[in-house]
């Protein structure tokens, strides 16, 4: 991942969330003082975040990134989960749904591609995410591999 996509997620979802940049002139005998309040600030605005309740719906949509990633892995060894998704499109009967077009536009393009943008974070991949023509291999299918998953996810949200 990029420097600016790290800095980017940090400032939205990571560490820096709720936080802006303040940069002022203070007196220098004073600077220390000001520095140790910022971080005192800081800290309790982390401290009341993390006591949020947890967001079930972010929690599922980080829930299917993490999922998305590993198909995205699978399907650069394997180009066959490609195809799969594409026969699983095709078989819709009667007028495709709006994600569904999205995602036959989508899957037209090479495998790296694809993989690429299955694994974005963007309003319009979480959206297509939620409506995945992908389907995992069977040795993550499990109802316990699932759950520990979510449970990942929920941490990544809110740990």
């Amino acid at each position: 991942m990029a420097a600016q996509d790290r800095i980017r997620r940090y400032k939205t979802t990571g560490g820096g969330a709720g936080l802006v940049r303040v940069e002022v002139l203070v007196p220098a005998g004073d600077r220390d003082a000001i520095l140790a309040r910022a971080a005192d600030l800081r800290a309790r605005h982390r401290a009341q975040d993390r006591s949020l309740p947890p967001n079930r719906e972010a929690i599922n949509d980080r829930a299917k990134l993490i999922l998305h990633r590993l198909i995205a892995g699978h399907m650069r060894r394997d180009p066959c989960l490609l195809d799969d998704a594409r026969a699983r499109l095709a078989a819709i009967d009667g007028p495709l749904p709006d994600h569904a077009r999205d995602w036959q536009d989508l899957l037209r393009q090479p495998v790296g591609a694809v993989a690429r943008a299955i694994v974005a974070r963007s309003e319009r991949m979480t959206r297509l995410r939620t409506a995945s023509p992908f389907r995992l291999p069977r040795s993550y299918q499990s109802p316990d591999w699932r759950r520990r998953v979510w449970r990942k996810a929920r941490l990544g949200l809110h740990g």
